[in-house]
């Protein structure tokens, strides 16, 4: 169910689209060149609202596994009425058609790659609400597409283009996406040991260091430190944004799925015509224009000789960074990831 169409009109993309649809959490940052996963102590309730052209409401609940709710550091259950974000990005053209996209029925929105409007000769991701549907309201963390199946890991971020995504894990809370489950890292590495029968397992790229908890008797935090290994390949790569796609890949059938989708999406916080002047400005134009973030799928790798059986990174996908209703029914709307303030200061753009 990858969804993928080619070169369809824009008045027709509806009568042309597949499904996909589900929902997941992380929050990310970037770092040198590179985006790096940050914690997140708690997580919001996983409803989908959507309110239908008769004007009758519908509210959906995502898949248990999904919820997070293991991931709350709070001790009450005390909770706070967050508005969602009334979201209002660059509109698609009228004279700019789609190359790919796909309908997430699940989530009652319309998905697209096409000409950006912020990045002058690439591609963007762009949003509408779906047919039939006059608003959805979606909660943070809740998955949209893949950010790119295809792809490799090298040892340097350098030369590796804008889109290169870092397993950097730097909390013990850090969420990521394991056995088709939502989870803290420390929670999947537990899981890992113990379902997989040996009762240890490690972090690919990361030493880990247990600390007694003050006045907790035998309570542990575990530490989670970056290797200082020039050699280690943490860096994903994706295959098709870094190189540039020949007309025939372009019009090519399986040139582009749901499934990479994600690495198309632009820093909507920075503009080349008014960039930012600091990294308040910039973490203020990110909140306000950027609503989307990048979580890790993990995978468990068993001890092959000489090493320890460990969790591994195999792809990420992108989601939403916080709570969010969408309105636009007929036109296309641009959405951004944030890039992190680091990148753009080491591109000397600002």
């Amino acid at each position: 169910n990858d969804g993928f169409y080619m070169n369809f009109k824009k008045n027709h993309l509806r009568d042309t689209m597949s499904v996909c649809g589900i929902a997941i959490a992380c929050i990310l940052i970037q770092g040198a060149n590179c985006y790096v996963p940050v914690s997140r102590s708690t997580f919001t309730n996983p409803f989908v609202q959507r309110t239908t052209n008769n004007n009758r409401s519908k509210s959906s609940l995502s898949k248990s596994i999904l919820t997070a709710a293991n991931l709350s550091q709070q001790e009450d259950d005390t909770t706070v009425d967050v508005q969602p974000m009334l979201f209002n990005g660059p509109t698609l053209p009228l004279e700019l058609e789609p190359v790919a996209g796909a309908t997430l029925s699940e989530l009652g929105l319309d998905i697209c790659i096409a000409p950006s409007t912020i990045a002058p000769s690439q591609l963007g991701l762009y949003i509408r609400v779906a047919e039939n549907t006059e608003s959805v309201t979606l909660p943070e963390m809740t998955l949209l597409c893949g950010y790119s199946r295809e792809g490799t890991f090298e040892s340097s971020p350098k030369n590796s283009g804008d889109k290169t995504v870092g397993f950097i894990i730097p909390s013990s809370q850090t969420a990521v996406f394991y056995e088709r489950q939502l989870m803290s890292v420390m929670d999947a590495l537990e899981y890992a040991a113990v379902t997989n029968g040996n009762g240890s397992c490690g972090l690919f790229g990361h030493e880990m260091y247990q600390q007694q908890q003050q006045d907790s008797g035998d309570d542990y935090d575990v530490d989670i430190v970056v290797q200082d290994d020039t050699d280690i390949e943490r860096y994903y790569v994706p295959e098709m944004v870094n190189r540039v796609l020949s007309e025939e890949e372009v019009k090519a059938e399986d040139a582009f799925s749901i499934q990479n989708f994600g690495q198309y999406s632009n820093d909507l916080a920075f503009d080349v015509n008014d960039p930012p002047t600091n990294e308040n400005d910039y973490a203020s134009r990110s909140a306000q224009n950027n609503i989307l973030q990048l979580v890790w799928r993990m995978e468990y790798k068993p001890d092959e000789g000489g090493g320890i059986n460990c969790l591994v990174p195999s792809w990420p996908v992108t989601v939403l960074s916080q709570d969010v209703m969408f309105v636009n029914t007929e036109e296309f709307m641009e959405v951004g990831t944030h890039y992190g303030w680091r990148y753009w200061d080491q591109q000397n753009l600002h």
